[in-house]
């Protein structure tokens, strides 16, 4: 079954309990305790439990720069606009064992090769967001299933369609979110039972081991009306 509260959560990104939660992985993935972890960033250890539970106003856009700098220290190389708003490439660590990690599913880029353009975009797509407030979602694409159109690293977004709506969604390319929550970027097909979807890689040569996906049941279909293209070179 769906799970009613996944469009939610992906409307809130920019909440403050979002960041804080986004705040909260990073530290867990570099094996800290709070106490440790203030230490680091030159704070108290209640700040950082305030900010990861979202108490007092949480983390504050100047607290929050002040952290991006802290951890840029640390070699950690995290973006204001992820650790606030969810946009673009999540922060890397390392990690004595299992080596560089990366914090969310996102394309591994090259991150040395960021600049300044980024920002224009997560601006545009904050905009785009405020524009549209609750209905909108945007993702990282994440597989070459619909090259040459849209390649990994391009950000993409859309105004989600949900239940008898995503109809209107037939024959677009669109972020989906299905019933299994799984986020991806596919051209939407009827399926052959109704309320089900086939989802298509237009990619012919795709890597990607499954390109079609059959009756499948989703929880929302946006087809992409905004689109910009990875900054990175590959």
């Amino acid at each position: 079954m769906p799970n009613p509260g996944a469009i939610e959560l992906e409307d809130l990104r920019s909440s403050r309990k979002a960041r804080g939660l986004r705040l909260e992985t990073i530290r867990q993935s570099l094996h800290l305790s709070r106490n440790d972890f203030a230490e680091k960033l030159g704070v108290s250890r209640y700040t950082i439990q305030n900010w990861e539970i979202n108490k007092n106003g949480g983390l504050s856009e100047d607290r929050a720069r002040h952290v991006v700098k802290a951890l840029k220290g640390m070699g950690i190389q995290c973006s204001f606009e992820w650790l606030m708003h969810g946009i673009g490439l999540a922060p890397t660590v390392a990690d004595l064992i299992l080596g560089e990690i990366t914090l969310s599913q996102q394309p591994k880029l090259d991150r040395s090769k960021e600049t300044d353009e980024f920002s224009l975009i997560a601006a545009e797509l904050r905009l785009f967001r405020e524009h549209y407030p609750g209905k909108t979602i945007d993702l990282v694409v994440a597989d070459d299933g619909m090259e040459p159109k849209y390649n990994k690293g391009d950000y993409v977004a859309g105004i989600k369609y949900v239940k008898n709506q995503i109809t209107h969604a037939v024959g677009y390319d669109c972020i989906v979110q299905t019933a299994d929550n799984d986020l991806l970027l596919r051209q939407v097909k009827k399926g052959s039972l109704e309320g089900h979807y086939t989802l298509v890689c237009t990619n012919y040569n795709t890597s990607v081991v499954k390109p079609l996906l059959y009756d499948v049941q989703l929880v929302m279909a946006a087809p992409v009306v905004w689109m910009r293209k990875s900054i990175h070179k590959k």
